[in-house]
């Protein structure tokens, strides 16, 4: 691993409904209640038990085993453009799917559930890859402890896009259109989307941001299972970089070669004023490297009650060498590591049309 930098610290259908309100995802931020330490793995245990049970309602075609899984104020994204701020208008949407589809039971296997807790037990943070009637989902979850209880708090859910298709997607016009998030970012939350903005348009940015653990969860854009562990994340990250830039490289070098050959063309007509602008144009400096996404609108981010999470979704544009933007929403989330806030998951989704 390269030296660290210090990172800013202190300051559907039904199938779609079904699944994305097994997880969900809020925190408040007001004031940080310091509960007792609790075992992290017996809390990783507690929040693996939640899921599982939301996994079981959903088999059953149940919204009401839902509901005492879920908070208040749960926070649902995707897989398709759909998001919802609180449990009633989740549940709603689901007793709706429910419906539907007649009240049968379904069948879902869970391939990569890993689940893990924040120091002091009373929040967590867990990725899976799902199948669910045939179709595969990506989830990354928050869950926290309430008051004894475990809940879940928020949560992303997607469906694996690879770049060829979200080109095909793109260029047929099939992408979804992100809704605004909701909800807006608590104030506590702040220092967690100033590390979200900073990442966002430097994805070298978000390297250094990684947390130093075995736990940390990535969805990248278009993969089709979590990356579990910051080297594995790390070298995967280093690698995405490197064939963008040399793809930037490539396309810079093609443009050069076009405009050396007007020049050619220009000269040979007699047009050396003109043939002079080309060549000095073309001895100016490469153009500086283009952001890797920019933020879309505001970002929906809040801290869990134990202050030791911090979670932001947001809409982005992926930029940095394409003609046209991607739209893509992503979910990040933060572990506080003494007076800094270090990247442990993140999911990066790319909707299509519903």
């Amino acid at each position: 691993m390269k030296p660290r930098r210090r990172v800013w610290g202190g300051v559907a259908a039904s199938v779609l409904i079904l699944v994305a309100v097994t997880a969900c995802g809020g925190g408040g931020g007001a004031k940080v209640r310091r509960p007792a330490p609790v075992d992290v793995e017996e809390a990783a245990g507690n929040a693996r038990d939640v899921i599982e049970e939301a996994y079981r309602s959903l088999e059953l075609g149940s919204h009401d085993g839902l509901l005492s899984l879920l908070a208040p104020d749960v926070f649902v994204a995707g897989p398709g453009p759909q998001v919802w701020a609180e449990r009633s208008a989740a549940l709603l949407a689901l007793a709706d799917a429910l419906e539907a589809g007649g009240g049968k039971k379904h069948r879902l296997k869970s391939r990569a559930l890993t689940v893990a807790a924040a120091p002091g037990g009373h929040s967590a943070w867990a990725t899976d890859q799902v199948d669910f009637d045939g179709q595969s989902y990506l989830a990354t979850f928050v869950l926290v402890d309430s008051d004894g209880l475990w809940v879940i708090r928020a949560v992303q859910l997607g469906r694996p896009v690879t770049a060829k298709r979200a080109a095909k997607l793109q260029g047929d016009g099939k992408l979804a259109v992100l809704p605004a998030v909701p909800g807006g970012a608590t104030p506590a939350s702040q220092p967690v989307v100033a590390l979200v903005e900073e990442a966002t348009v430097d994805r070298d940015d978000l390297i250094d941001q990684l947390a130093e653990r075995d736990d940390v969860m990535v969805i990248a854009r278009g993969a089709t299972r979590p990356t579990v562990g910051v080297d594995a994340v790390y070298k995967a990250w280093k690698k995405e970089l490197k064939k963008a830039r040399a793809d930037a490289k490539a396309k810079q070098k093609q443009a050069e070669k076009k405009k050396a050959k007007k020049k050619k063309a220009k000269k040979k007509g007699g047009d050396d004023a003109d043939a002079d602008d080309e060549a000095g144009a073309a001895a100016a400096p490469p153009p500086a490297e283009p952001p890797a996404a920019l933020v879309r609108g505001e970002p929906r981010a809040a801290l869990t009650g134990d202050g030791r999470l911090g979670w932001v979704c947001v809409n982005v544009d992926v930029t940095a060498d394409r003609d046209t933007p991607l739209p893509e929403r992503v979910f990040y989330v933060y572990l506080r590591d003494g007076d800094e806030w270090r990247l442990v998951a993140l999911h990066e989704a790319i909707t299509a049309a519903p």
